[in-house]
């Protein structure tokens, strides 16, 4: 019987050891790879982010071309032709400007403009789950113990301005030293 508790004892000696290391690194590449992906989603965030600002900065060049078009229209056709007195008819003319194709990209435009801001929402959706996800990780008891040894911190979207801060927050200019 002695030898046997001998032996249970050796195997207990190294199993509960292997286990706890075996724990702690499976935890460890959890954490950092929900990081790194939160890493990741910010940047593809960021990314959709100049590109819908670069389309409604193309949809709002459009718009100004079409209105000018649109004015200019309006003053050539109030113009008489020649003479006679006869007026532009502003449909037979308008058709054969080049201006004219700004009316259709325009309208192109706002659909990008929408598609875009629709791209830029499920972005921060994604990035918010993921976020929520890291973060409940790290509360939840035998990894909050791994996250705390290995210096994980928090993620935490800042309002509605989109500013990511990790760890702790900044203090206000007040609170500041001088």
């Amino acid at each position: 019987m002695n030898e046997f508790i001998a032996a249970l004892t050796f195997v207990a000696a190294i199993f509960i050891p292997l286990a706890v290391v075996s724990y702690v690194v499976a935890t460890y590449n959890d954490l950092a790879r929900r990081l790194e992906r939160l890493k990741a989603i910010m940047a593809d965030t960021r990314r959709v982010q100049r590109r819908g600002r670069a389309v409604r900065g193309t949809v709002s060049k459009h718009v100004r071309t079409a209105t000018g078009h649109e004015q200019s229209a309006i003053r050539h056709a109030s113009k008489r032709r020649g003479r006679g007195g006869q007026f532009l008819n502003v449909q037979d003319n308008a058709n054969g400007w080049p201006q004219h194709a700004a009316i259709g990209t325009t309208e192109r435009g706002l659909s990008a403009d929408i598609e875009a801001h629709d791209r830029e929402q499920l972005a921060w959706q994604q990035l918010h789950a993921e976020a929520h996800q890291y973060n409940a990780l790290l509360r939840t008891l035998p990894s909050s113990i791994v996250a705390r040894a290995f210096g994980f911190r928090p993620w935490r979207l800042n309002g509605n301005r989109g500013r990511v801060v990790q760890g702790k927050r900044k203090p206000y200019r007040s609170q500041r030293g001088s």
